[in-house]
C-alpha cells in the first residue's frame, strides 16, 4: 500500500522569539490534498522541520531549489524564512520511509557555547569536502520536549525516531567523498545527545 503525505499551503508565518524551538505553530496551514510520500524522501528541496507530537506526525517544509541548508548559519531560521509549502507524514510512515534512506556516515554531534566559533567550525567542516554539517536544525532540539513533556513517547520510540530524523536531515547530502555527517546542536540538544548516540 502506498504511503501518503499531506500537502499544505502556508497561509501565514508567525515569527516567535528566537528562544522558541520550531513547531507547527509557526505556520497557519491550509490542506491541499494528499501526495505519494516517496516525494518526501526523494525531493532535495523538502526538509524535515519539526514534529507535531499531538498528532504524532512529522512536518516538512519545501524551500527554493537554490537554498543549501549546509551553507546556512542556522537551519531552523532559514527553513522558517524560506518555507514555501508544508507536508505532514504520520510517524509510523516517517520511520518506515526513513529505512529506505541511506544511513549517515560516522555521525558527529557538536555543541559549543555561543560566540565561541561554532559557526566557523560548521563552515570549516563543510568546506573540507569530507563532511556534511547542519547547524542547529530545530527538529533535534525538539527531542528535549518529546522526552520530558510528552509522556506518550517511550524511550525506545525516541531512539528509533532519532535515527530516522538523522537519515531525513542528510537525505540529500551523500557522496563518494563524504566520510562523516555532523549536526551542531542548540542548547536544548545537550539534554538529548544520548538519544542520538544510542
Amino acid at each position: 500500500m502506498t504511503m501518503k503525505a499531506t500537502l499544505y499551503h502556508i497561509d501565514e508565518k508567525h515569527r516567535r522569539d528566537v528562544g522558541y524551538v520550531a513547531g507547527i505553530e509557526d505556520f497557519t496551514l491550509s490542506r491541499q490534498g494528499e501526495i505519494d510520500a516517496t516525494l518526501i524522501a526523494t525531493d532535495p528541496t523538502i526538509s524535515l522541520y519539526c514534529f507535531d507530537e499531538t498528532q504524532r506526525q512529522a512536518l516538512f517544509v519545501q524551500l527554493p531549489a537554490h537554498i543549501d541548508l549546509t551553507l546556512e548559519p542556522f537551519v531552523y531560521q532559514s527553513q522558517y524564512e524560506y518555507a514555501e509549502r508544508a507536508y505532514t507524514l504520520p510517524l509510523a510512515s516517517f520511520n518506515a520511509l526513513a529505512k529506505t534512506l541511506p544511513a549517515v556516515a560516522r555521525p558527529i554531534f557538536v555543541h559549543i557555547t555561543g560566540r565561541s566559533g561554532s559557526t566557523l567550525l560548521n563552515h570549516a567542516l563543510n568546506e573540507s569536502g569530507l563532511v556534511k554539517s547542519l547547524a542547529e536544525p530545530d527538529v533535534v532540539s525538539q527531542f528535549a520536549a518529546l522526552r520530558h513533556a510528552a509522556p506518550n513517547f517511550h524511550e525506545h520510540e525516541l531512539t528509533e525516531l532519532a535515527e530516522s530524523t538523522v537519515r531525513f536531515l542528510f537525505k540529500a547530502h551523500h557522496g563518494p567523498d563524504i566520510q562523516a555527517h555532523a549536526i551542531k546542536f542548540r542548547n536544548q540538544g545537550t539534554l538529548v545527545m544520548d538519544i542520538f548516540q544510542a
